[in-house]
């Protein structure tokens, strides 16, 4: 079975982009346009991988992957 992805992009015509290729793959994917909200995702669902862009307003995707990994080591 595929995992379970998470796409964290504040552009969501990339992250819908993002999501149909790898939809195309039998990934279970999930998207997510504002950092905050992608962290009550990962509080609520368990994923197996997370992809974030790194430039967003608000929280870059180094400071959510460090807040992700605070949540979820292992993730």
């Amino acid at each position: 079975m595929a995992g379970k992805i998470l796409v964290l992009d504040d552009e969501e015509n990339y992250a819908v982009m993002l999501k149909d290729l790898l939809c195309d793959h039998n990934y279970q994917v999930d998207v997510a346009t504002r950092p905050e909200r992608a962290l009550s995702q990962i509080e609520e669902i368990p994923y197996d991988l997370i992809i974030s862009d790194y430039k967003m307003p608000v929280m870059d995707g180094s400071d959510f992957l460090k807040k992700a990994r605070e949540l979820y080591p292992n993730l």
